[in-house]
């Protein structure tokens, strides 16, 4: 990790949020070192780094950005990232809402980390993880949770292990 990078990891722990949370402009306004002959050489945002990291192994990445509104149904999405607001129905390996995001619907997916709000039917195969400012509303099945100090779910709100999940979503196919 470069000075640069640790910096703003410290500016963003100041201000309380993660490093997955730190938002793009933290870096935007950074200055970094030109290499000899070449122009200044940014580090990579966390956002960027995700992406980067997504297209590397071939997954398929959905960024609703701040400010962006979708309605609809979305499919071959292997991860979203919702920082915007999204009101659709969701099968992927992957949702991560950040603070300030919004994603109202019917999740399925393996792994959920909620840092923002989401409301709705969600069923998590994996890990449900809500940060301290996440918000969790609904219908909620989850095999593992985890909540941080602050973060709130509310609802009809089960564990459920992963081969009843998976018989449930079986059984749905078939109806």
């Amino acid at each position: 990790m470069t000075k640069i990078d640790d910096g703003l990891l410290k500016m963003a722990a100041e201000k309380g949020e993660t490093s997955s949370q730190a938002p793009r402009q933290a870096l935007r306004g950074a200055e970094a070192s030109a290499p000899a002959g070449g122009p200044p050489e940014l580090p990579a945002l966390p956002l960027e780094q995700a992406e980067r990291a997504a297209r590397a192994h071939n997954d398929r990445l959905l960024l609703v950005g701040a400010g962006i509104s979708v309605k609809g149904r979305i499919q071959s999405c292997d991860r979203l990232i919702v920082e915007g607001k999204v009101e659709a129905t969701l099968q992927a390996d992957e949702i991560d809402v950040v603070s300030g995001g919004l994603f109202n619907g019917e999740v399925e997916v393996n792994t959920a980390i909620i840092s923002g709000t989401l409301t709705g039917n969600v069923v998590v195969r994996g890990r449900l993880e809500i940060t301290e400012t996440g918000r969790v509303t609904g219908r909620v099945r989850y095999n593992q949770l985890m909540i941080h100090e602050g973060g709130r779910i509310s609802g009809d709100v089960q564990f459920q292990a992963i081969d009843d999940i998976l018989v449930e979503e079986a059984e749905r196919v078939r109806a």
